[in-house]
Formats: structure tokens, C-alpha cells, sequence
């Protein structure tokens, strides 16, 4: 099966993102975003330089909502959400006049319309949703909207194993890893007391300017450096269970820059050189390979965090 980043909370990315992206493609085989059918060919206007080229060589899944959120699916998340709502976990979202759209296949609607309807109602009745403008989509609480589509993101993991497909639900949205991780730290949750967050290094570099036929070289120079370092940060992660600390629920970080021996600075070296190399082959200047500080380093696109690893 291949490992495919299920990109969220948006249904497509920027052009400004288009790095990001470029990103995933060291550590996963392809990547999906789940896009209802009256909003497609977005994608694509956002960001026309990487969007049609990737679904034109299968590297991006555009999944419909109306055939990818099955009945199973419909329930959990309404199970889910009413919990929520029964233990009081929205009653304290801050008041708002914006209500975010989310479309109405996101939430089951094709799936299960009676069940869907139910669980809209049951937010409406706390005054977290409202009456459908467009009959496409129900107006949401911000808050509620992104909880709904981080669950989705989770949920989604099953869903693709149901079609031979290991979804890895990932996001570079600081507010939706936070939502994750709160929604799992909830009581109602079974991950309660049992979140794993990990401190990570940036370990690629800005791939903005890289064409995607240097990126994804056909003799491996540049993806088997990173596909090693995947492989052990998988390894890893599971053992995190064993050293959670009782009284906090928290594992020390087992992967830290200096002396620890984190492989990420050497990789971002030999991934730039790599590059650097095949760049004798695109026209396309040297120097805007140079590996960029700060925020123009690109972190390990957060599957740890969003797969919402827990005990």
C-alpha cells in the first residue's frame, strides 16, 4: 500500500505553500486532499504550478467526500461530535458573527442524510451552526469546523485501509495540530492522559525553487536520505509508550539537535548537495539552492503529531 500525506484542515494549499508540499514528497509516495465536487478546479487555480502537474502523474488524489466518507465513517464522527457536545467540551468557545462554510458531504450528507441532519441540529440547538445559505454547505463555528475536519483526518486512516491506502493525515496549520492535540486530550477521549508531542528539527530545506522533476530524481540521490530518516522517526514513535512519564503524560523528546546525534543537520547537507548536482541539468541558478534559516526551513511535515499517536 502506499503512504499517502491526507493533507487538511483546507481542501487544497496555496502557492506559497507550494514548498511544503514539495516536502511531503521526501517522506510519502503521494499526497490527497478531500475536495467536494462543487469546489473542484480550485486546487489547481490556487496553485498552477504544482497542483496539475501532480495529479497528472498520480503524485495527488483529489477525494470526493460524497465517495469517500462511507456510513462508517458518517457515525463515528457524529458519535463523536454529539460526545463532545454532551460533556460540555464547546461551551466556552469564545462568541463570534463568523460562521465558516463546511460543506455538507464533509459531514456525512452522503452518506447518511438523516444522521448528518441530526448532528447539524444538535449544533444548531447550541448555536453552533446555522441554517445551509447555498444547500451545499452549513454555515460553523470556526472552532467546530476545524474539529470536525481534524477528526476527519483521523478517521480517514480507516477509511483508506479500506482501499489499500496508509493515510498519514498532515498539516503545517499551528491552530489545527492544536485542536488535535486538545481533542485527544479530552476526557471522553481514550488517548486521555496519553498525547505524545515531540520536539522535531527541520530537517529539508526551502523547495520552493525546485522543479519537480529534480525533486523526485529517478536514481534516489535526494529521497533516500530522507526515506532513512522517516524510517527511524516511525521506529521510534511507538517506543515514546514505554517512557511516558505517570505523573505528566508527557515522554521526554527522544530526538533533539547537538550531541544527541540528530542526523537532520547532515541530511539537510547531502540533500542540498544532491540537489545541487542535478541543477547542472535545469536552468535554474546555484545559489537558489542554498539551504535558507528560520522560517524558510521546511520542519518534518508533522506526521507524528497529526496522526495523533497515543497509548
Amino acid at each position: 500500500m502506499s503512504d499517502t500525506a491526507y493533507l487538511y484542515p483546507a481542501p487544497y494549499w496555496s502557492l506559497r505553500e507550494s514548498g511544503w508540499i514539495k516536502s511531503l514528497l521526501l517522506f510519502f509516495d503521494d499526497v490527497a486532499t478531500l475536495l467536494p465536487d462543487y469546489m473542484y478546479g480550485r486546487h489547481v487555480a490556487a496553485d498552477p504550478s504544482l497542483a496539475a502537474p501532480l495529479e497528472e502523474r498520480g503524485l495527488l488524489h483529489v477525494l470526493e467526500p460524497k465517495n469517500w466518507i462511507d456510513q462508517e465513517t458518517t457515525t463515528r464522527l457524529g458519535d463523536i461530535i454529539v460526545d463532545m457536545l454532551t460533556n460540555g467540551s464547546f461551551d466556552d468557545l469564545p462568541e463570534t458573527k463568523y460562521f465558516a462554510e463546511l460543506s455538507q458531504s464533509r459531514i456525512g450528507y452522503g452518506a447518511d442524510v438523516d444522521l448528518a441532519t441530526f448532528l447539524v441540529e444538535e449544533l444548531q440547538a447550541k448555536g453552533l451552526a446555522k441554517q445551509s445559505e447555498d444547500g451545499v454547505s452549513v454555515p460553523l463555528h470556526p472552532t467546530v469546523r476545524t474539529t470536525i475536519l481534524v477528526i476527519l483526518g483521523q478517521l480517514s486512516r480507516t477509511i483508506g485501509q479500506h482501499r489499500g491506502m496508509t493515510i498519514h493525515p498532515t498539516t503545517n496549520h499551528g491552530p489545527a495540530v492544536s485542536d488535535l492535540i486538545q481533542t485527544l486530550s479530552m476526557q471522553a477521549m481514550p488517548s486521555k492522559q496519553h498525547v505524545i508531542q515531540l520536539d522535531l528539527e527541520p530537517v529539508a530545506f526551502d523547495l520552493s525553487p525546485i522543479p519537480l522533476s529534480v525533486l523526485r530524481l529517478s536514481d534516489g540521490r535526494v529521497l533516500g536520505l530522507f526515506e532513512g530518516f522517516d524510517c527511524r522517526l516511525r521506529l521510534m514513535v511507538p517506543g515514546c509508550r514505554t517512557v511516558v512519564d505517570a505523573s505528566s503524560g508527557f515522554a521526554a523528546p527522544p530526538l533533539r539537535s547537538g550531541p544527541s546525534g540528530d542526523p537532520s543537520p547532515s541530511i539537510r547537507r547531502r540533500a542540498a548537495m544532491a540537489v545541487s548536482r542535478a541543477f547542472g541539468h535545469v536552468p535554474i541558478a546555484r545559489h537558489n539552492v542554498a539551504m535558507t534559516s528560520g522560517g524558510g526551513c521546511y520542519p518534518l511535515p508533522l506526521p507524528c503529531l497529526s496522526r495523533g499517536w497515543g497509548r
